[in-house]
């Protein structure tokens, strides 16, 4: 079904027209695929995973992008999304953890940010994606459709103890294993190490060096992070520079310059560049992955999106 500009999915409740639409339109998020034509002519497919304050979150190939309803000239349903299983590993698939993560009371302005190629400790080169919702963060490492890591926690130094147990329960609901899960509840959420069956269990002050500033809770396979660390080619192929040079058009035979294309929907805006971690060091501009990154056949990629 196709609406026109003037219609947009928060509109059925805006316009007050009953409590019926609203449940229907709370029902269609996260199992609604939609095609959304920007006024630019750009288009967006993926499940629609949030829809709120003029803003909507569409899941698209290996990560999001979050667009408003202002930029919208249509939008289409295009059929259901069942949500995502969790996959046969002990870590679930990316897919699933951000539809469980988008459920979440506190995943609020859910939003994908750029993910800063971190340089030191365990997971240096390893490619990951990053979701932020004000000081919440999940961040899933390697292969997306079989992570090595994952990752919730706290930009705030998690001084509420709510936040740091809203950050477990979370991530219990990403760990397929029951043994897991039950390690992961015996921990203090202070700090802590644990070891089960090969599987390593962190609670990670923002004291610690490669925390960047952050407290966080990540439950990682070490053997698999390392076969799923980045090669030094494969890096400079999914990743592009924190502050990219700004793209310029050549002038006319009249020496004048046409007006710069519209910047893609998956290109980072600068929000989003706010909200990404900071570089381990003041001096090094770094590098960020881009939306889209993959494992094909053993090699990073980058989905055409």
């Amino acid at each position: 079904m196709t609406r026109n500009a003037g219609w947009w999915l928060t509109a059925v409740v805006l316009s007050g027209v009953g409590c019926d639409a609203a449940e229907k339109l709370a029902e269609a998020v996260g199992k609604t695929k939609v095609s959304m034509t920007m006024k630019n002519g750009q288009k967006v497919e993926g499940t629609l995973l949030k829809d709120e304050n003029g803003q909507s979150v569409v899941q698209v190939k290996y990560g999001s992008v979050t667009v408003s309803s202002g930029d919208v000239a249509s939008v289409e349903t295009i059929g259901t999304s069942p949500v995502p299983p969790a996959g046969e590993g002990r870590l679930a698939r990316w897919d699933h953890c951000l539809h469980v993560v988008s459920e979440q009371s506190w995943s609020h302005h859910l939003v994908q940010v750029p993910a800063t190629v971190i340089d030191v400790g365990i997971l240096k080169n390893v490619p990951y994606f990053s979701h932020r919702s004000g000081d919440f963060e999940l961040n899933v490492y390697g292969d997306p459709e079989h992570p090595a890591c994952l990752e919730i926690g706290l930009h705030n130094g998690a001084v509420n103890p709510a936040e740091r147990s809203a950050c477990q329960e979370t991530m219990l609901a990403l760990l397929t294993d029951p043994a897991d899960r039950q390690t992961l509840r015996t921990m203090n959420l202070q700090q802590s190490r644990a070891v089960r069956a090969g599987m390593v269990f962190e609670v990670t002050p923002p004291t610690e060096k490669d925390s960047y500033g952050g407290w966080w809770i990540s439950v990682y396979d070490e053997p698999l992070l390392d076969r799923q660390r980045a090669s030094a080619v494969e890096l400079a192929n999914i990743t592009v520079p924190r502050a990219p040079t700004p793209p310029r058009s050549s002038p006319t035979a009249v020496g004048v310059h046409p007006p710069a294309p519209a910047p893609s929907l998956f290109h980072w805006k600068d929000q989003e560049l706010k909200n990404a971690r900071p570089q381990a060091g003041p001096s090094d501009e770094g590098r960020i992955y881009k939306r889209g990154v993959y494992r094909k056949d053993g090699v990073y990629i980058v989905a055409q999106l």
